[in-house]
This record gives C-alpha cells, sequence and structure tokens, in this order.
C-alpha cells in the first residue's frame, strides 16, 4: 500500500514537474517572440525616419525658396535626432554604432543650421550645397541597407531556435537582418566623428552627446566585488555570477546575481571605466499594492542617499503593473539639472527598489559652461502667455532642441484645466521648450493619490 501510495506520489511529482517546466518554457519563449518583435518595430521606426529624412534633405537642394528651405529643413533636423533615438533603443553590444550616431547628429546639427539661415533670410553658399549634397548621397546608401533588411523581415517569420539569456545577451533576440545591416552601415558610413562641419567660414561642432563615463579602468573580477560592496550583508548566499561584457559607447561588465532563497535573479551592468554600478533589475515578482506614492517616493529617496545620491528631486512618477517608476533629478543649490537623471521602481507592497538606472546620471556628471543669468524672474515671465496663470517658478538647466544644456526659468503654469511647464532661456528670453502634464490617480491599498507625468 505504502509502495503504491508512493508510486502514485511520484508520478504526480514528474507530472507537476513537466507542467511547471513547460509553463517556463512557454513563457520564454512568449518573452522571446515580443522582444523580437519590439526590436523589428524599432528597427523599421528607424528606417522610417531615415527615408523621412533623406526625403527632406533632397527637397532642401531642390528648392531655391527660402520659406520651403526653413519648412524642410526643420522637418529633417528633427528626423535626423529620431534616428539617433532609434538606434537607442536597439541593444548592439557586440559592436559600436558611434561612427552612425555621429553622421546623423552631423546631419541634425546642419540642417537645424539651414533653418536658422532661412529664418534670417540668408539662402545657403555653394559650399554648403556641395556639404549637403554630400550627406544626402552618403544618407541614400544607408537607406538602401536599411532598406534590404527591412524587406528580408517582411517575409521572415519570427522563429524560436535557441535557448538564450533573456535579460542579458538580447542582441541574440534580434533578427540576423538587422544586426547585419547596422554593421554593415556602421563599417561604411562617412566617419564625422570628431570633425567639424564647414558653412560660411563658421563651424557647426555641437555634440548633442553627453561625455562618457571616466574614472581607472576595472576588471571583470573588481566588478564582482563591486557589486558584493554594494549588496553589503545582502550578498550573504547569493551566487554572483559573469555573463559578459558589453562593448558599446559606454563599456560594461553584465553580472547575474541569484538568490536560491528567494527564487530571483538580478542583473547589474557595472562600467569598464570607473566601476559604477549604472544599472540593475531584479526578477521579483510583485503582489497587490500596499503602499501609498509618496511612501514609495520616500523609501526610494532613502535607498539613494544610503548610496550617496543625496541631492535629487522626484520629477515625474508612473504606475506600472504593481510597481512605481520614479524618477529624479541632480539638484545643486536651486537649481534642478535635468540631463542628471536616475530612475527606479519600486515594489508598491514591499517598498524595495527593484531597477535602478543611473547611466545618464554619470554620462552628465561633470562641470558645465552655462548661459548667464540676465534675466530677473519677473522679465523672463513677461515672455509667456499672460493668460496662462503662474503655479510654481524654479531653475532648471534643460537640453535644447540641440541637446545643448542650457539655464532656463521653469514655469508650472495652468490654462484651460491643463497644467504645463514652460521654459525660459535665463540669458535670451527665448521660450526653449513646453511640456504638457498629464494628470492621474493612483489607487493603492490605501488612498487615491493624484500625480502628474509628462506628455
Amino acid at each position: 500500500m505504502k509502495r503504491t501510495i508512493a508510486v502514485i506520489l511520484g508520478s504526480l511529482l514528474l507530472v507537476g514537474l513537466f507542467i511547471w517546466g513547460y509553463d517556463q518554457s512557454q513563457k520564454k519563449n512568449r518573452l522571446y517572440w515580443e522582444l523580437n518583435s519590439q526590436y523589428r518595430r524599432a528597427f523599421e521606426e528607424l528606417y522610417g525616419h531615415s527615408k523621412t529624412l533623406e526625403a527632406q534633405v533632397g527637397k532642401t537642394l531642390v528648392s531655391m525658396s527660402l520659406q520651403q528651405n526653413l519648412k524642410q529643413a526643420a522637418k529633417g533636423w528633427r528626423q535626423a535626432y529620431a534616428v539617433v533615438e532609434d538606434l537607442g533603443q536597439l541593444p548592439v553590444t557586440t559592436f559600436s554604432l558611434e561612427k552612425t550616431k555621429a553622421f546623423y547628429n552631423q546631419l541634425g546639427d546642419f540642417t537645424y543650421t539651414v533653418a536658422i539661415k532661412d529664418t534670417e533670410g540668408k539662402s545657403l553658399s555653394p559650399e554648403e550645397r556641395k556639404t549637403l549634397a554630400t550627406y544626402y548621397n552618403e544618407l541614400k546608401k544607408i537607406n538602401n541597407k536599411l532598406e534590404k533588411a527591412v524587406d528580408i523581415l517582411k517575409n521572415q517569420p519570427i522563429m524560436i531556435t535557441k535557448e538564450t539569456k533573456l535579460y542579458s545577451l538580447r542582441e541574440d533576440l534580434m533578427p540576423e537582418a538587422i544586426v547585419n545591416a547596422l554593421r554593415d552601415v556602421e563599417n561604411n558610413v562617412l566617419d564625422l566623428r570628431n570633425k567639424k562641419v564647414a558653412y560660411e567660414g563658421d563651424f557647426v561642432n555641437i555634440n548633442p552627446y553627453p561625455l562618457g563615463i571616466k574614472g581607472k579602468p576595472v576588471s571583470m573580477i573588481e566588478a564582482k566585488t563591486i557589486i558584493k560592496d554594494f549588496l553589503g550583508q545582502e550578498a550573504a548566499g547569493r551566487m554572483i555570477l559573469p555573463v559578459t561584457r558589453v562593448n558599446g559607447l559606454i563599456p560594461t561588465y553584465l553580472y547575474e546575481v541569484i538568490d536560491r532563497q528567494a527564487k530571483t535573479k538580478i542583473y547589474y551592468n557595472v562600467s569598464v571605466n570607473g566601476g559604477k554600478i549604472l544599472s540593475f533589475l531584479t526578477t521579483r515578482p510583485t503582489s497587490s499594492p500596499s503602499l501609498t506614492v509618496n511612501e514609495c517616493v520616500q523609501k526610494a529617496k532613502k535607498y539613494l542617499l544610503k548610496f550617496g545620491f543625496g541631492n535629487i528631486e522626484p520629477t515625474e512618477i508612473d504606475k506600472i503593473d504593481n510597481e512605481l517608476s520614479i524618477t529624479f533629478v541632480s539638484k545643486v543649490g536651486d537649481i534642478l539639472y535635468y540631463p542628471k537623471v536616475i530612475k527606479v521602481k519600486v515594489g508598491m507592497d514591499k517598498g524595495d527598489v527593484t531597477a535602478f538606472e543611473g547611466t545618464q546620471y554619470y554620462m552628465y556628471d561633470r562641470p558645465r559652461p552655462l548661459n548667464k543669468l540676465l534675466l530677473t524672474e519677473a522679465k523672463a515671465k513677461k515672455n509667456i502667455n499672460p493668460h496662462l496663470k503662474i503655479l510654481r517658478t524654479r531653475k532648471a538647466v534643460i537640453l535644447n532642441d540641440r541637446n545643448q544644456e542650457i539655464l532656463t526659468y521653469e514655469f508650472l503654469g495652468e490654462l484651460l484645466g491643463e497644467k504645463y511647464l514652460i521654459y525660459v532661456n535665463t540669458e535670451t528670453g527665448k521660450e526653449e521648450k513646453i511640456v504638457r502634464l498629464k494628470e492621474f490617480k493612483i489607487t493603492p491599498a490605501k488612498d487615491a493619490e493624484t500625480v502628474f507625468n509628462y506628455e
């Protein structure tokens, strides 16, 4: 009888393990499919923006009308920077895209300069038209390569053909056609890194990208020690395993930390230069919220303070499933520095930090020359719509349309029931940026709270 019961229990256990294993396999396949689809869409958007940019540059070359040139150049400048953002969405790890990004950045700067000249009533010089034609021909070559990859993807279904570490080697999840196309473009694109583009005897040399992280290089073994020190007492009983070195704009070491007791994993990225923990992500599932928004924000601030991030201000909050995503920016004196941003996720059930992203904070962590504070707050306010009800004013460093850091007055205002942030240059009085705030309610187990997000 006992033997029969043991056989039955053993069989049930095997069936249970089979079902669990099948379920895990299905989840992994589903995640693979979702990521693969996501990267396809990102690549198609990149191609779409680059193709539109080609059309705008071509129209600028053809047109002799200042009004048409202004229209096309303004569109082209935005499309160029959109392509750079698209490139950042693709997880390329085994090769760099610096030359490709430099090309689009320089083209964006040049088309912006064309737009500025048009507003001043100046036509393109023969030398500038020659430069723009060079960009145009290079852009056509790039788009031809991207188009071939898009055509391949249209006729290529998503296949689950191999096991892979979904949270680490994400490049493995990109279709091969995308990887090959990007590598081909990077290897053959016109190299404009650290080069200036001439126009009418002057130069455009705007670097819309933050500086890389500086510091003494660390080894992969040293990176493990850094993670262990970061975890402190929590490192006990956890396995810290190296995954890979990621070569890119910011070289990093990727580590996997396994907590067998809690049945969770945490993935850490440590910078090769300086040994900074740039990000981490835990796989802990979160349950129903029991904490308020303010409680989560305070727990996040306390956590960040422990690691030296003291002068920070929460600026954006969003709820994703049972987690609260909070964006903090650096504050020096009475000035907010929006480029120096830290993002964290907090589980609304336990109040623990489940994800951290500090790459941009470290990349902008440097002295910077800023425009002068020539205007008083009262004078700057005169450049704002008089019908706007001003609720708050403070100083803030933001990135303008050319990704230059500028000092502004940030006015929080209300008009027709909507709230806006208006940024006015402290030196010129120019309206640099307008952001509409999206209001929504978060309802945890306690009281509903109203928060604002950027639109």
